[in-house]
């Protein structure tokens, strides 16, 4: 009921769609059906997430176009200072990768966008921080990129339980940050058992 024309979900009915509350609900949704939790999803979620496909959609070609551009802003600003633009590094944001994985999640078929965002994640995964490679292991491995998720895994097997050792902690942690590094917990966990599943 509260699901908006464009296909967003707001965080409360008389507000606006919010991405983030929509690819919450679609990777709910694609998670309880890959642990079996739901065999098939009914009639309501199934019109739930046909709605939500067009809307994160375009939102995905958004934040890679934004992407690119700053990328570019990025490397000129390199070249004007005589600095080598290919040592540049640009980064696909925490949101940007859940956004992805949303889009993995309710398009059968991966569209331009998805594989291009996915293959920059296999060839410059070094470059994020650990919770992002976890995130970035779990996507390649869903659409069937087994070996590069797994060339991930075996980077982050020794840092299981202190997947953000490459951030500073803080006297007080926000929610949100707290949420991702439980997240990438679990994340870790299921995908090792998957890659791994005798030594999981």
């Amino acid at each position: 009921q509260m699901q908006k024309s464009n296909g967003g979900i707001p965080w409360f009915a008389d507000m606006e769609s919010s991405i983030f509350m929509t690819t919450a609900v679609v990777n709910t949704f694609g998670e309880l059906m890959r642990l079996g939790v739901v065999a098939e999803p009914n009639a309501q979620m199934k019109r739930i997430v046909d709605r939500a496909t067009p809307y994160l959609s375009k939102e995905l070609e958004k934040a890679w176009a934004d992407f690119n551009i700053m990328k570019a802003k990025r490397e000129k600003e390199a070249i004007e200072k005589g600095l080598d633009p290919s040592k540049v590094k640009t980064f696909l944001s925490w949101s940007d990768l859940e956004l992805l994985r949303a889009c993995v999640v309710c398009t059968p078929s991966r569209t331009k966008v998805m594989n291009e965002m996915l293959d920059h994640l296999a060839q410059n995964w070094q470059t994020y921080s650990n919770n992002q490679r976890v995130l970035s292991a779990w996507l390649l491995l869903n659409v069937g990129k087994r070996a590069e998720a797994e060339t991930i895994v075996e980077s982050l097997e020794q840092n299981l339980i202190h997947l953000d050792n490459d951030m500073a902690y803080v006297a007080e942690r926000s929610m949100i940050r707290l949420r991702i590094q439980l997240e990438a917990q679990a994340m870790m966990i299921m995908t090792l058992i998957r890659i791994r599943p005798q030594s999981a």
